[in-house]
């Protein structure tokens, strides 16, 4: 599905005109000779961006390609000693999971937090390297990593923006400096990350909303539109491969012709069903039904599903339940607690590329399943504009990861457990 998403986009934007998009699109695909990475410095409509709300953080001119400034992202590799003495410490904050506000954008996907003293506290930091007490801003997902780290790319790459100090003392201390923690992650089978589960949910649920607006269905209707892959409230945790002696739920509630509704309704008070072939229907509880792996030949909408393989949903009184349960305990700051990292003076990785960015990188990689980062790389493939058109920004491979820049002989720190 993801391919194809990405056909359709990249022709959609053929088909559209400057004078639509305006001059401030970009794209990752390096054979762009007008758009693509080697060309973001030619872009003239860097106003009015996000960070220019910041009033300290220079962020009103095109940096792109300024062969002076200092460019990210870059290999990490280590050229000068720990610049911290601590790892860094973090506070929750009273934010939680649903006061962030999702978005998919044609770069990647965005979750952003009230700015600091105008609604819920969000999360905050201390970092050991010359920065007080930070509220975290923003965070963005980028498929795959923009980082390399001893020249090896990561499938995917999350960073959180912490710019606003949070006590009054140090209001303006480094204010025109970004201080960003990243964290990589690679793919190890189908084994879930629950904590980047909650995300994924997250940009689910934007990529429902305007699958609804697309569809003419206004914000307060009551009913989902009609979608035969996602019947309404329950969600689609992807697809997985299935074998005839070891079914990934045992029990079969309809041999055939079972529509994904028709299932969910025969499969009420179970965590999950699954609709395989030509609409079997199976329920069950188990949370291991991807331990046969996952595939990307579904076809959840036809007559024909495919040959072992199975539309997994979780239900929506599951769905609930669950979210009650994990929400209270997600932190944003979970993959980043008592972890040493990589430190260096960069840049933002989008236009306008301004290099007011201190970079903090972890050591240690996060796991995410194969399954998930289908489902991630399907939200970036699936971004529509105000008129529903795809139009996303990623290459035909589906990254929205910028290349790597020249270090320059730039001081690239990096902590371990023998520092601290």
């Amino acid at each position: 599905m993801g391919k194809n998403l990405y056909s359709c986009a990249n022709l959609l934007l053929l088909l559209v005109p400057a004078s639509v998009l305006g001059f401030g699109r970009f794209s990752y695909d390096e054979n762009d000779d007008s758009r693509g990475p080697d060309n973001w410095k030619l872009l003239d409509d860097v106003k009015n961006n996000y960070w220019q709300k910041f009033h300290l953080v220079n962020a009103d001119k095109n940096e792109c390609g300024d062969e002076g400034s200092e460019q990210s992202p870059v290999n990490l590799k280590r050229t000068t000693k720990c610049k911290g003495d601590h790892h860094m410490l973090y506070k929750y904050g009273s934010c939680k999971i649903d006061d962030v506000d999702f978005k998919i954008e044609p770069w990647g996907l965005e979750g952003h937090y009230p700015r600091h003293g105008r609604g819920c506290d969000a999360p905050n930091l201390d970092i050991a390297d010359s920065f007080h007490r930070r509220a975290a801003t923003r965070f963005d997902l980028k498929i795959p990593s923009e980082h390399t780290m001893d020249g090896k790319r990561y499938d995917a790459e999350f960073y959180v923006a912490h710019v606003e100090n949070t006590e009054k003392k140090n209001k303006d201390n480094r204010g025109n400096l970004v201080a960003m923690t990243s964290v990589l992650f690679d793919v190890d089978g189908d084994k879930k990350n629950e904590w980047l589960e909650e995300l994924i949910d997250g940009w689910e649920d934007v990529a429902k909303k305007e699958k609804r607006r697309c569809a003419g269905y206004s914000d307060s209707a009551p009913d989902e539109a009609p979608d035969e892959s996602a019947p309404a409230n329950n969600r689609y945790t992807g697809c997985y491969k299935d074998t005839k002696r070891n079914r990934m739920f045992s029990y079969e509630a309809q041999s055939s012709d079972a529509s994904t509704d028709k299932c969910a309704e025969l499969c009420k008070g179970y965590r999950f069903f699954a609709r395989q072939y030509k609409g079997q229907c199976f329920c069950g509880n188990r949370d291991d039904y991807d331990r046969h792996g996952s595939s990307s030949s579904c076809d959840c909408e036809g007559s024909n599903v495919g040959g072992y393989l199975a539309c997994v949903y979780e239900t929506a009184s599951a769905k609930r339940k669950n979210r009650r349960l994990k929400k209270k305990d997600w932190h944003l700051h979970a993959p980043f607690k008592k972890q040493h990292y990589y430190g260096y003076k960069g840049s933002l990785t989008m236009p306008p590329c301004s290099d007011s960015v201190f970079w903090y990188i972890m050591n240690n990689k996060q796991k995410i399943s194969k399954g998930q980062l289908q489902r991630l790389k399907d939200l970036i493939a699936g971004y529509r504009d105000k008129s529903c058109r795809l139009g996303t920004y990623a290459d035909k491979n589906g990254s929205v990861a910028r290349p790597l820049q020249s270090s320059r002989g730039r001081s690239i720190f990096q902590c371990t457990n023998k520092d601290y």
